[in-house]
């Protein structure tokens, strides 16, 4: 078996999220059989936060900025990809009455970092090469999607940026001319009757399930509860991990009389100690603590906590949150299989009173608590699902049945949701329906359609048939579909295009770096844009009938379908 060198390509992209296709040099059949590709993934992410605490006390704050990078096969199947983060903290103050994000109760948080994974995939002389052998080049789709996530007070005013970067590497395994081949296909029975196994072996897919959050109102320190959480399905993978995000405040409050004649500073330290534990075992823990000095006068004689001897703190907050992720085999196991298990959580409360000789004290605290239960696992290849990313990382959505009259659709993804998504399905045949948020759909094979809505959206095409949809029936701003991987049999619809009240106009070299083409531009009045770029077109296609234009109406709506052929 021999390599050949690694070609290495890289790419830039300030907004955090898009989509792009990587031109590589397809493997020379000159030079022997090809067998396998070595691939490489390197994700980098640079992240800033300015944050303002806009609570009355201090808090603190961690910052995680964070990006994955997806290397997809040239018919959309995913190869794998890599993952980079970068965490850092601070401490904000007591909210300064001006929310401009300086002075003590504001910082500045930044973070980089990088990210690289690296695998084989198996072809076989059963693949004959695939799209990788010729003397040309081939396009590889990559996408890349950066997030943030803030934990800080529950109230607070953030700023964040991030953008996100990469490298793919790319090499060939091969047996040179008159050598022999490496078993990456068996035949059984005779020269008659032979049967090959074809491996294409894709590299662990990591996902993260819904996190179960339970929460614990405020009660007097001292309290005990309990949670039942759904165990891990092994049915969808193995587990990998188990995060416990446990967030816990107290209030407190504190009020004294001075018994002596002297004036007196008393001080008062409040903590709520929130523990999770399994079977006795603790498995996370918070302290959340209040401190104060208070000042009084000397005795009026009275003990009513007023007049010159006397002083009352009103309740004071304090948040604390922890974060654990937990690994060893006997908790993983604990935590998988059928129905719930039952974790405990107790809260204690913890005084420390320090005065003059002699006064009367009176604290009072309450506690509060929530906590969140991740499973992060590796994903079972022989399952149909949808990977989605969003702030909260990326998550495996198992295929649900289409429930509409299309025979050819079988699955079908609907979140219509503001936030930004980015999806890739890993199988065939999917409506995939996204919100007004800034959405990447990625397809794989089969028949397809795309619908992103509103925003800024990126659509990738599979190898089978599909449809684009760009919807302007309710847009309140732009709306803007940049298409790649648009082939002939497919189309897009613009629905909501009435040729009678919009202004059209057909421009070349419009859309995202990478995927520059034709671009559809219409205008009615004095409303939104909307935009539709069809990668790798020209307006000549429009002339030479590689493109074709049709108006028509379903349903009473008005659209505007364009089909490649």
């Amino acid at each position: 078996m021999a390599s050949t060198p690694a070609q290495s390509r890289s790419f830039t992209n300030p907004a955090g999220y898009g989509g792009r296709y990587l031109l590589f040099n397809q493997f020379d059949p000159a030079l022997g059989v090809l067998e396998g590709l070595q691939m490489g993934v390197t994700a980098s992410v640079s992240g800033s936060l300015q944050v303002e605490n806009l609570e009355a006390g201090a808090s603190q704050v961690m910052y995680e900025t964070r990006v994955q990078v997806n290397a997809f096969a040239p018919d959309g199947t995913l190869l794998g990809g890599s993952f980079a983060s970068a965490i850092s903290s601070g401490t904000l103050g007591a909210f300064d009455g001006t929310a401009d994000f300086s002075g003590a109760s504001a910082a500045l948080l930044s973070g980089t970092n990088s990210g690289t994974a690296a695998w084989s995939i198996a072809l076989g002389a059963a693949a004959n090469g695939g799209p990788y052998a010729g003397t040309g080049l081939f396009a590889l789709p990559v996408g890349d999607y950066a997030s943030n996530r803030i934990d800080g007070s529950a109230n607070m005013r953030v700023l964040a940026e991030a953008s996100s970067s990469g490298e793919v590497s790319l090499g060939y395994d091969y047996v040179p001319n008159g050598g022999s081949a490496s078993g990456v296909f068996t035949s059984s029975g005779s020269s008659t009757d032979s049967s090959v196994l074809y491996v294409f072996r894709l590299p662990a897919v990591t996902a993260t399930l819904p996190t179960q959050v339970f929460h614990f109102g405020p009660q007097m320190t001292g309290w005990r509860d309990s949670m039942a959480v759904a165990r891990f399905d092994p049915a969808l993978g193995t587990l990998a991990s188990v995060q416990i995000r446990l967030t816990t405040a107290i209030d407190a409050s504190a009020k004294a009389e001075n018994h002596g004649a002297m004036p007196g500073v008393m001080q008062v330290a409040q903590l709520a100690e929130t523990t999770v534990s399994m079977q006795g075992a603790s498995l996370a823990t918070a302290d959340a603590r209040v401190e104060r000095m208070l000042s009084f006068g000397g005795s009026d004689g009275v003990d009513d906590f007023s007049g010159a001897g006397g002083t009352v703190d009103g309740a004071r907050t304090a948040h604390v949150t922890e974060a654990v992720t937990l690994r060893d085999g006997a908790t993983l196991a604990a935590f998988s299989g059928s129905g719930t298990l039952d974790l405990a959580l107790r809260s204690e409360g913890h005084g420390m009173v320090t005065g003059p000789a002699s006064f009367l004290a009176e604290i009072a605290a309450l506690s509060d608590a929530t906590v969140e239960v991740t499973y992060s696992y590796v994903v079972d290849a022989a399952q149909s699902g949808m990977l989605v990313g969003d702030g909260a990382g990326t998550q495996w959505v198992p295929a649900a049945p289409f429930s509409g009259p299309v025979p050819e659709l079988q699955n079908q993804f609907i979140r219509v949701t503001p936030e930004n998504l980015n999806v890739a399905a890993t199988t065939d045949n999917w409506l995939i329906h996204t919100g007004d948020g800034n959405d990447a759909i990625v397809a794989c094979g089969g028949r397809n359609v795309l619908d992103a809505s509103g925003g800024s959206n990126y659509l990738t095409g599979g190898s089978g048939y599909d449809t684009f949809f760009v919807d302007i029936r309710r847009a309140d701003s732009d709306v803007w579909n940049i298409v790649t991987n648009m082939q002939a049999g497919d189309d897009a619809a613009v629905w909501g295009l009435d040729q009678a009240d919009f202004s059209l106009a057909w421009v070349d070299g419009q859309g995202a770096a990478g995927a520059t083409g034709l671009t559809l531009l219409a205008v009615s009045g004095a409303g939104p844009v909307a935009a539709l770029t069809l990668a790798g077109y020209t307006t000549a296609d429009l002339a030479n009938g590689t493109l074709s234009t049709s108006f028509g109406s379903s349903g009473g709506i008005p659209y505007l379908l364009v089909r490649a052929s």
